[in-house]
């Protein structure tokens, strides 16, 4: 007995030290996080509570930051110290026994954090409300409309005192006309519409809606156009020279896509319109003879390196184009980087609207890349050929804080940033999602809209664009000219 007693202690002694060594290095480790920490942030679950007898615990999280501004992962758990109206509450509660507001921040060692601002009142819940709101359920969002074409679906979200939503059975006005139904409402004034929600005394701010009359003309115009297949003798059918039949389809597409009658399973803008514009294969060789294919001339190259920002490309576009007077030119062609691109309109002066534009000085054109084929790119480049720029902007060329990047009002506009691309959302300058439709979009979207604005826009270059295949510059008595080739004249993608 007397033998194991000691080893007993000595096991004790044991224990303690490793107890000892355990809580000095958690201890050690506390103190070397506390040293990281620089900022602290709290949010709460809720900031409202409802007046009553007892107290309510306000749920609290902590955001820990250090001197960089990099969130701390902390592998401890820490509670920092809660204090109300600068009182220290030891067990978080709020008082909520009368109405009041109250600043709540939380404190650890030396550090506060962001105030929260919280608030008990006295109120129904069955009726009080602290704002009416009506909105679209149209995941597009557009605040405008084609009179006699455009529906929209409205829906209205009641918030409750704590700003969550409720549900109330509101009534929906068009400029002061009770609507029946929110779903799918036929737009049919022209002008400013104002969107009201009334329940009760309750009534939200008006949504506005800016409608115009459809665009119409007398008849479609028909565009010649000349596909420039680049390969290098690959047979024809494959994919870096493609039979006449997949090009004939990729046309027909477009045409349907121009024509807004492209089948798609999803929503499209409500602002989609019809274009009026088709393309079709041209029929006649620029050297007068009948073309074995039409519309498809079929170019045998050495050349492998093409690419969008290319001299050699650009250099070889340029021998290769037909009048343009005559032809819309598109290119099919092996490109390295997979880009497809195209160059821009050139607009006559309204001062001197028949004054001879002189030689063509670059590639007039749209290149499609043999892997942008079978997509929607097609009807993307011949926008950009039409005059349309892309409905983003760029973050470091044109912020939100600038105009819109395309200069055309009724296209949702959004800054290319990662945050502002989510899936196929996007999120606009005032923070709004909406469900991107247009085909001058790049990220992913079913690409099935081109809206009125951009409708107009094509067909005002159509009439005031030299080198494109219509009637007025067709009978320009002057004959088409190739200048020397001016790089700075820079195609977009």
């Amino acid at each position: 007995m007397s033998s194991g007693k000691p080893k007993k202690l000595l096991a004790f002694c044991a224990s303690l030290l490793l107890l000892f060594s355990c809580i000095s290095e958690e201890e050690s480790q506390r103190s070397f996080i506390f040293d990281q920490i620089d900022r602290i942030r709290i949010t709460a679950s809720d900031t409202v509570f409802l007046k009553g007898d007892e107290t309510a615990k306000v749920k609290l999280f902590a955001t820990y930051f250090d001197k960089n501004g990099q969130r701390l992962d902390l592998s401890l758990d820490i509670a920092p110290e809660v204090w109300v109206d600068g009182k220290f509450r030891k067990d978080g509660l709020l008082d909520t026994s009368k109405e009041g507001l109250f600043r709540l921040t939380a404190k650890l060692g030396n550090l506060e954090s962001n105030p929260l601002n919280l608030s008990v009142v006295d109120i129904d819940t069955t009726t009080f409300l602290t704002r009416l709101e009506v909105d679209f359920s149209d995941s597009t969002r557009s605040n405008f409309a084609i009179a006699g074409k455009s529906r929209i679906s409205f829906e209205v979200n009641a918030l409750d005192y704590r700003g969550k939503r409720v549900p109330r059975p509101a009534n929906i006005y068009l400029n002061g006309k009770e609507i029946q139904d929110p779903d799918r409402v036929l737009i049919e004034e022209t002008g400013l519409i104002q969107v009201i929600a009334k329940w009760g005394d309750y009534e939200s701010e008006a949504l506005e809606i800016f409608s115009r009359p459809p665009f119409e003309k007398e008849e479609v115009t028909e565009l010649p156009v000349i596909f420039h297949v680049v390969h290098n003798g690959e047979a024809i059918g494959n994919p870096k020279n493609r039979s006449a039949e997949d090009i004939y389809e990729e046309l027909r597409k477009t045409n349907l896509r121009m024509r807004n009658q492209m089948p798609s399973p999803y929503v499209q803008s409500v602002n989609a319109q019809d274009a009026e514009i088709e393309f079709y294969p041209a029929l006649i060789h620029e050297n007068g003879e009948r073309l074995a294919e039409p519309g498809i001339h079929r170019i045998q190259t050495e050349i492998r390196d093409f690419d969008y920002i290319n001299e050699v490309t650009r250099a070889f576009m340029m021998e290769h184009i037909w009048d343009p007077n005559q032809y819309v030119n598109v290119f099919i062609m092996e490109i390295a980087s997979g880009f497809s691109f195209a160059y821009f309109p050139t607009l006559r002066d309204p001062q001197f609207p028949d004054r001879d534009p002189g030689p063509l000085t670059y590639p007039y054109a749209s290149v499609v890349s043999t892997r942008g084929f079978g997509t929607y790119v097609l009807a993307h480049e011949l926008g950009h050929f039409l005059s349309l720029n892309h409905v983003f902007s760029e973050a470091l060329v044109r912020p939100c804080a600038d105009a819109d990047s395309d200069l055309i009002g009724d296209t949702e506009h959004y800054v290319n940033i990662p945050e502002n691309v989510q899936g196929w959302f996007r999120r606009k300058c005032d923070g709004t999602k909406f469900f991107s439709t247009n085909y001058m979009d790049y990220h992913a979207g079913p690409k099935n809209s081109f809206t009125l604005g951009q409708v107009q826009r094509m067909n005002f270059v159509l009439e005031n664009a030299f080198y494109l295949p219509t009637r007025r510059n067709n009978a320009r008595l002057s004959r088409f000219e190739k200048g020397p080739l001016d790089l700075t004249i820079q195609p977009v993608r």
